[in-house]
């Protein structure tokens, strides 16, 4: 389901940056990042995260219990702040 407007530059951005966060290439996720910050486009870090978002999304689908492992995620996430303050 595409609900954003998201442009196939704004995904080829979240592909390479993702790309680069697996394979641990520090100099492919700061090129995405200088690339967006270079946009013209005023929206382009907000295009950016829509694009890693709706990727997230796309590769959760083939989970059945994603939503739940998500929600699950989110709760760790909390109580660890709230253990560190």
């Amino acid at each position: 389901m595409k609900i954003a407007n998201i442009q196939a530059k704004d995904r080829a951005r979240g592909l390479r940056a993702t790309l680069g966060f697996i394979q641990g290439d520090s100099l492919a996720l700061d090129a995405v990042l200088t690339e967006t910050a270079e946009d013209p486009n005023p929206g382009a870090t907000g295009a950016l995260i829509l694009a890693l978002t709706e990727q997230a999304a796309t590769y959760a689908a083939a989970a059945p219990d994603a939503a739940c492992q998500l929600q699950r995620m989110i709760l760790e996430y909390a109580q660890q702040e709230g253990d560190h303050g």
